[in-house]
């Protein structure tokens, strides 16, 4: 791709955005509106595996399904000759793996907004039976937005829907851009039952996720690491988390008792809904409740239907052996 391409007549490219291995996201404006948008490209080395084109459709049908403040907006979807294309708003900021990397650690209030914000995109998606499934702080984006008045404030918004299961879209998971072999999603945020079973999953997983973020955000340390996936896995599968207050001793008893419920392996022992999660987050950290219904999560299909995505075959036997052996 170039400057000054247009794609399918309508969008003509301005600058690149981003670049990755799997593709890229450019600066565009619409030819006739001239409004500013951003286009996302898959590699044309990728856009020819029918796997990836899947998953590239299906980030682009999820996301505008759900229309929420807080989900990436998408304006179009198509392919431009061989080349599939996702047009999306044009997003001011930066992400929140960015923000991390730069500052180390966040403060329980700024944790709190972004958790709460977050869960307004996790109950969305809950009420429509989309489970994210690589909820990261990559896929967490701090916009900036210009208000009426010429002021200006943050919005958080979740991206990359391209691995979500929804059961809404289709019932079949070999249409979902998955496969037998594949491992979905980044095992330092994963839950327990994903690591076994990604088609099992209900959005109780995502709110684990959403724990691991703000785990990350106010101590500075993921509570599960390791530097092999199947180490990260096993301590997944096996280990507690280290209570906050042992890393960081100013976050206190509280903050420490949410995440020992937020990160139990039994998701029935969880927070059971985003709006709870997010409540009790925000009493944790000493701010007020946020406003946020509280709908129950949806029932999601049996698994039994379903094919079961998993890493490499000694992953997934790894995470069979750890679950036989967890209490």
């Amino acid at each position: 791709m170039v400057g000054g391409t247009v794609i399918a007549g309508k969008y003509r490219l301005e600058s690149p955005l981003a670049r990755g291995g799997m593709g890229s996201v450019w600066t565009a404006r619409h030819v006739l509106l001239g409004t500013r948008l951003a286009i996302k490209f898959i590699t044309p080395r990728t856009a020819g595996a029918e796997r990836a084109r899947r998953r590239f459709e299906r980030e682009a049908r999820t996301a505008a399904l759900l229309q929420s403040r807080h989900v990436v907006r998408i304006h179009d979807y198509g392919v431009d000759g061989e080349t599939p294309y996702l047009v999306m708003e044009r997003l001011e900021g930066e992400d929140l793996a960015a923000r991390l990397a730069a500052r180390g650690r966040l403060s329980l209030p700024e944790t709190a907004r972004i958790v709460t914000e977050v869960s307004r995109a996790l109950r969305r998606a809950a009420e429509a039976s989309i489970v994210h499934r690589d909820l990261k702080p990559s896929n967490v984006f701090l916009a900036r937005e210009d208000d009426d008045d010429g002021g200006g404030g943050e919005v958080v918004k979740v991206l990359d829907f391209g691995v979500a299961k929804a059961p809404c879209l289709d019932g079949d998971a070999a249409a979902d851009g998955t496969e037998t072999g594949s491992l979905l999603g980044s095992p330092r945020y994963m839950s327990p039952e994903q690591v076994r079973d990604s088609g099992a999953v209900d959005p109780r997983s995502d709110l684990w996720s959403l724990a691991v973020i703000a785990y990350r955000a106010i101590t500075g340390a993921v509570p599960f690491s390791g530097s092999e996936p199947a180490e990260v896995i096993l301590r997944v599968c096996r280990y507690r988390a280290v209570p906050p207050s042992e890393i960081a001793p100013e976050l206190g008893r509280d903050v420490d008792a949410f995440f020992a419920r937020a990160l139990a392996r039994d998701p029935g022992h969880r927070f059971q809904t985003a709006g709870e999660l997010a409540q009790a987050f925000a009493a944790a950290a000493g701010e007020a409740p946020p406003c946020l219904a509280s709908t129950p999560p949806p029932r999601l299909p049996s698994a039994a239907s379903e094919r079961s995505p998993a890493s490499r075959e000694s992953l997934l036997r790894l995470a069979e052996l750890v679950a036989q052996g967890t209490p």
